[in-house]
């Protein structure tokens, strides 16, 4: 199995073993929150994977188009959205191509699940948000969520909890992730290891996937980059105060900087 499908199996029985009622009831109100639209709003679901927000924002009356670079997740996302009955565009290609994909504004972009550290470098993900900040119409706004490093080598915090799942035939998989390592370097590696159930054992898989190790500095000159200059960090969707030592995750609601006449 090469590493990109065993990436795409993995992420694919991972997201069925997340509560995503529990999950959406959680975030969507921070989201539906960064619209200041009246108007019928156009959203765009930058990393969608297998479109849960995407669709909850279909539900929710917004026009969504869902981007993922993952075969995969995009046929899944289809899936599920004949399935709810809210219909999505979702698009298979990269998020390093947002200027040569779309010519239209966006009254909203997100992009959750720490997926801008999944980029090769800190280099393309200033290319992203540039090309992101773009497409924002002049009220809209930019949400992402990624890890924060500096809290993680801190409290030296490798590993994630253990979580199980399902896997399309049924069989029971157990997931565990850690980071190969914690050290001050511009990326770690995330390593994600399942094991899966057999008929008279556990079949062991293993992928790698590289992360930039961002932190509030780093993000905050992104922005800066990017021209958006209106920007909250928050340490989760209920807006609890970020803290650089401690908050492991950086949730961010950014806006245009407003043009001086």
């Amino acid at each position: 199995m090469d590493k990109l499908s065993a990436f795409d199996l993995f992420a694919k029985s991972y997201d069925r073993s997340i509560d995503w009622n529990a999950r959406l009831e959680h975030e969507m109100p921070f989201i539906l929150d960064s619209i200041k639209s009246e108007k019928a709003c156009r959203v765009l679901d930058i990393a969608c994977g297998t479109g849960r927000h995407a669709i909850a924002l279909s539900a929710e009356g917004m026009n969504v188009i869902g981007l993922d670079n993952s075969k995969q997740m995009i046929a899944q996302a289809r899936k599920y959205s004949k399935e709810y009955g809210h219909p999505v565009k979702f698009i298979h290609d990269d998020m390093t191509n947002l200027a040569s994909i779309f010519d239209e504004e966006f009254d909203l972009i997100i992009c959750l699940g720490n997926s801008l550290s999944l980029l090769p470098s800190l280099e393309t993900v200033e290319r992203v948000l540039i090309d992101a900040a773009r497409l924002i119409s002049d009220e809209g706004s930019l949400v992402f969520q990624v890890l924060n490093f500096e809290a993680i080598r801190r409290a030296r915090d490798r590993f994630f909890p253990l979580k199980g799942g399902k896997l399309d035939d049924g069989k029971e998989v157990i997931f565990a992730r850690f980071f190969e390592h914690l050290k001050e370097t511009a990326t770690t590696t995330l390593v994600l290891t399942a094991l899966i159930e057999a008929s008279e054992s556990w079949k062991p898989m293993v992928s790698r996937r590289q992360l930039i190790q961002m932190d509030m500095p780093t993000t905050m000159s992104l922005l800066e980059s990017a021209g958006l200059g209106v920007v909250e960090i928050y340490q989760d969707y209920d807006k609890s105060d970020f803290n650089p030592i401690t908050s492991r995750n950086i949730v961010v609601r950014a806006r245009k900087t407003p043009t001086k006449k």
